[in-house]
């Protein structure tokens, strides 16, 4: 669709045009058949719902066509209701999706009895009986107005918005289209009780996110199909995604709702719902290893176990989602097959029973959790479909051989991290009988079985077991791909042993570890714990670990975990970091800033007994992890929560503790999950683990050369590479001298600064870029002393990067976003010690005093010196009061096309600063006529506004005297007011009728007869712009 010029509405019509190429049915917003206050289509809805359940469906044949017109409209009342009750917003959303996946139960009375109708929303087995639409500029009133850029709806239900952005504006930001789709949540929240899904844009950006979805879980979609892909992520969205088919299986098996506890401020138990939808590499990933299931289960042999094959999807980047995914999928699909959910620690069975048990309603079923060997037998011999949990140490009994415990084909074992080194086959003499490993167990169980495997490390090389089960990868998403898609943080390393001293022989255990050091009764294993717990080292690990974690929280908000050798180090270390820090400690489990996390034993002494706790205050704790706000700063483990835990604001790990391979990749996961401002997550070393760590990348990506945790001297060298690109954009000024001088000096050196980056367009952006590269690395560096030596400088280059972004945002709520709390802790200080001046509290201008519609003001602006800052000022309050006044006046569009060409030519440097302030001025002082004009008329702000469309064009004044036209535009706006019903701009018949009158009434004044027509359709859309008044 070629336009003379690109803009927002050219990025609507290329998203109309891919839907439209998909089989979307288009239609102008105006032209649907709806009140304004309707979010459902009605018609659409009723007609679709009744075909879907009626029309093609003979089961409910014994219904009379009154009472299935009846049901589907009751369907209609009971989503509409959803609004109206006392839920939160997502609460609402949680029970529509719930009607749309699983369908409506309703009741009616047929044949002398009570019956239960089911009644489906969509049909997702048959694409092409359902409607799907598209609309933009799609006007919603509730709270307030708003239009919406882009709607999906399928069968009458609005279950996409489109939030669209101007490609070519450097303010019109991705995260600005967040923070709108935010307000419209706020205002317009009827119409996200149906949202599935929300996408934002600017035509070459694109990310799609869910209701409850911060701006940092948004994410890119990609394509697989190499061909297909296209450069601009808002084609690969629609074509990838929206697809009908593909938005239907979405819809359908790849949305899900967890219910998140949390203490608020005051220390009260609170929940939230979060949902949570599938990344592109989930959503492939989980068709792909259908269809290998599928493929396995139909093509095995008799009497042989098959394999499925293994999803490798590296830690953090959601493996847990991807397996109730599968599993809802694989039920749905495989004609509901038992699924046995096999993992080999209790506590990552924990963690993965309540994942399923989260999304039991998506699931269809409530997962089931076998407590010993003779429960599983018990349950895999009876039942028939469903989930069970078990561990893999389930699998085993006092005979040579387990027993077989179902010879069914239609069981499908799903084994969480499937290459451990319990997944054996071989025979091992134990005293003097045979026992087997536990995978020759399980195959010996359900010998016709088909074997999955989803794992977050890649299959060793030399692991035959692995593939002997499951078979080869299905697909493969690695950390590399994961940090390029923002689905996980990158992760640095920090050597801390010069800190700690470690004796020789120590060094040369952990040179030497091998297998046998796991055999807690290892002469080594026990040599080596001693040096490592030695209370004297401890006491200095301890104390770094403060000095470290202490330093980086006055920067960064978020927490660390410890990985310590043994149960009792962990308590002991625990002892030391109390003994310093005594306010660590609290015995109630909801209280105190470090706690213990280890598994308990019959046979511990009375120390490790007192640091037992019960599964519910593990959930206490574990949901104090995932709160950032909570106070809790560590977690000190031993092997619990090094694999399976998810808890977004750990960003650091110290390790004290040797492992390698897969142990170790696991652990070191825990710090690269996506939290809000979290840049990156920081492993710091104090037993020497870089060799192993270094081994296990070997194999750890597709891409094996390359790094892929980068050493954290290499966030030096990256934050002095920005700081001196900085230094040199800042070349001609003394910027130092800041520091020395008062406060009104120190406003003259920044406001100089901000001119010359303002001067240009490109070099601001790179400042920005630049700016806030730096703080990153600086943020994740420390503590560092070059990073404090630099600590005011960067604390300066902060403040002039929030300066110059607090001058282009164009509302108080986006400059407050949460967002920026983190990224500003981290010079409040520096700040605060120097004395950094708020530019605006010394700016000599009276907030009271600031007015665009102040002559005073105006020539104030005009003979400020600083013309930069002038020029934003001006910008922000004019484009302020043009927006306002665009909700009720028709003529304000003109002046703001006006202003938006004016500063498209300052853009383009085509004018300087000083004339684009003369013309903003002179725009200003055309509004301030306009209120001068109205007072001395004597007409009200809408008469006015009708006064304004009859003006328009001046030649009319020169023919009509002003008494006349005054008498006219009282009643052409009475003329309307009076015919207006009931969401009269919506019906085209209305309009059509309303038009009429308005020509009648201006031939009967005589209006100039070649200006009739189109005076009157602006008469209608001036009418428009205050509809909700007209009929109150």
């Amino acid at each position: 669709m070629p336009t003379n010029q690109i803009n927002e509405n050219t990025i609507e019509l290329e998203a109309i045009e891919l839907l439209t190429n998909l089989g979307y049915e288009y239609k102008e917003a105006k032209t649907l058949q709806r009140k304004s206050d309707e979010w459902i289509l009605k018609e659409e809805f009723l007609r679709s719902v009744y075909a879907l359940n009626f029309a093609q469906n003979k089961r409910y044949d014994f219904l009379n066509e009154e009472q299935k017109e009846n049901l589907v409209k009751e369907a209609y009342k009971k989503l509409t209701q959803l609004a109206n009750d006392n839920n939160e917003l997502l609460e609402q959303n949680k029970a529509f999706h719930n009607y749309l996946i699983n369908g409506m139960s309703l009741s009616v009375f047929a044949g002398g009895e009570e019956r239960s109708i089911n009644l489906e929303l969509i049909d997702f087995k048959n694409v092409a009986l359902n409607e799907f639409l598209a609309t933009r500029q799609f006007s919603f009133r509730q709270k307030a107005t708003n239009r919406f850029d882009v709607l999906l709806f399928i069968n009458g239900l609005p279950l996409v918005v489109f939030e669209l952005k101007n490609p070519l504006d450097i303010n019109a930001t991705l995260e600005n289209a967040f923070n709108q789709i935010q307000t419209y949540k706020a205002e317009s929240c009827a119409l996200f009780v149906t949202n599935e899904l929300c996408v934002i844009s600017d035509g070459f950006s694109a990310k799609v996110g869910s209701l409850s979805a911060d701006f940092s879980r948004f994410l890119s979609w990609k394509i697989k199909d190499k061909q297909a892909d296209s450069k601009l992520e808002l084609t690969n969205l629609i074509n990838g995604l929206f697809n009908p088919s593909v938005l239907l299986d979405f819809i359908r098996f790849f949305i899900t709702y967890e219910n998140v506890k949390f203490l608020d401020k005051n220390g009260y138990a609170q929940s939230k719902i979060i949902k949570k939808i599938a990344a592109y590499h989930q959503y492939y990933a989980v068709n792909k290893a259908i269809l290998s299931v599928q493929k396995a289960m139909s093509e095995g042999v008799a009497g042989e176990s098959k394999k499925g094959g293994v999803v490798w999807h590296t830690q953090g980047s959601g493996k847990s989602l991807s397996m109730v995914f599968f599993a809802a999928k694989a039920l749905d699909k495989l004609s509901n097959p038992t699924l046995v959910i096999l993992t080999d620690r209790n506590d990552l069975d924990n963690q993965l029973f309540t994942t399923f048990s989260h999304s039991s309603e998506l699931l269809r079923t409530t997962p089931k959790r076998v407590d010993s060997t003779q429960e599983l037998k018990s349950v895999l011999k009876g039942i028939k479909g469903g989930i069970i949990f078990s561990t893999m140490q389930k699998f085993k009994d006092e005979n040579e051989r387990f027993e077989t415990l179902s010879k069914r084909e239609d069981i499908i074992v799903i084994a969480d991290e499937a290459h451990r080194t319990q997944y054996g086959f071989e025979a091992r003499l134990r005293g003097e009988k045979i026992s087997y490993g536990y995978a020759q167990n399980v195959r010996d169980a359900l010998p016709n079985a088909t074997y999955i495997g989803f794992s977050g490390t890649p299959i060793e090389k030399d692991d035959a077991n692995t593939r002997s089960v499951f078979g080869d990868y299905i697909d493969i998403y690695d950390m590399k791909q994961a940090v390029e898609d923002g689905a996980t943080v990158p992760l640095y390393y920090e050597s801390r042993l010069a800190k700690i001293h470690l004796s020789d022989e120590g060094k040369k255990l952990i040179e030497n570890l091998d297998k046998d050091l796991k055999d807690k009764n290892n002469t080594n294993a026990l040599k080596l714990s001693q040096i490592i717990g030695a209370k004297q080292r401890l006491q200095a690990v301890a104390k770094d670990i403060l000095e470290h974690f202490n330093a980086k929280k006055q920067k960064l908000k978020g927490k660390a975990m410890i990985a310590c050798m043994s149960r009792q180090i962990a308590v002991n270390l625990y002892k030391e970091l109390v003994a310093l820090e005594p306010s660590l400690h609290d015995d109630d489990c909801n209280k105190g800033r470090a706690k213990v996390i280890i598994t308990s034993s019959s046979d511990d002494g009375a120390e490790l007994a007192s640091f037992h706790i019960s599964k519910e205050e593990q959930k206490i704790i574990a949901n104090r992890t995932k709160d950032i706000n909570d106070e809790l700063d560590f977690i000190i483990v031993c092997d619990m929560w090094l694999t399976g835990f998810d808890a977004p604001p750990l960003h650091t790990l110290y390790v004290d503790k040797p492992m390698s391979g897969h142990n170790l990749m696991q652990a070191i996961a825990r710090v690269n999950r996506v939290c809000k401002d979290k840049s990156g997550g920081l492993i710091v070393d104090y037993i020497g683990i870089m060799a192993s760590l270094q081994e296990a990348l070997k194999f750890y990506t597709k891409d094996s050369q390359s790094e892929f945790i980068a050493d954290k001297s290499e966030l030096e060298q990256k934050m002095l590479e920005k700081y001196e690109v900085i230094k040199d954009m800042l070349f001609e000024f003394d910027y130092m001298q800041y520091f020395k001088e008062s406060d009104i000096n120190k406003l003259e050196i920044i406001q100089q600064i901000i001119n010359k980056i303002l001067s240009d367009e490109k070099e601001k952006r790179r400042f920005l870029d630049e700016c806030t590269q730096l703080i990153k690395a600086y943020t994740l560096l420390l503590p560092n002393e070059k990073a404090n030596e630099l600590a005011k400088e960067i604390a300066l280059f902060d403040m002039l990067k929030n300066r110059i972004k607090k001058s282009q945002q164009e509302s108080k709520a986006t400059i407050d976003r949460e967002q920026q709390s983190l990224i500003k802790q981290i010079i409040d200080n520096e700040l605060k010690s120097e004395g950094i001046v708020d530019i605006l509290d010394k700016s000599k201008l009276n907030a009271k005093d600031i007015s665009i519609l102040s002559n005073e003001f105006l020539e104030d602006m005009r003979a400020y010196k600083h013309k930069h800052i002038a020029l934003e000022t001006l910008r922000k309050l004019l484009n302020d009061e043009l927006k306002a006044r665009m909700q009720s006046e028709l003529r304000t569009k003109s002046l703001f096309e006006k202003m938006t060409e004016i500063l498209l030519n300052y853009q383009n440097k085509l004018i300087n600063a000083t004339k684009v302030i003369e013309e903003l001025i002179e725009l200003s002082k055309e509004l301030i006529k306009q209120d001068k004009d109205k007072k001395e008329l004597g007409l009200s702000e809408y008469e006015f506004a009708f006064y304004s469309v009859l003006v328009e064009n001046k030649s009319v004044e020169e023919v009509m005297k002003k008494e006349k036209l005054l008498e006219l535009s009282k009643a052409v706006f009475y003329e309307i007011k009076s015919k207006a019903s009931l969401d009269w701009e919506i019906r085209e018949s209305v309009r059509a009728e309303l038009r009429i009158a308005v020509r009648k009434v201006l031939k009967e004044f005589d209006y100039p007869p070649n200006m009739i027509k189109i005076t009157a359709e602006n008469a209608i859309k001036q009418a428009e712009l205050i509809a909700a008044d007209l009929i109150s």
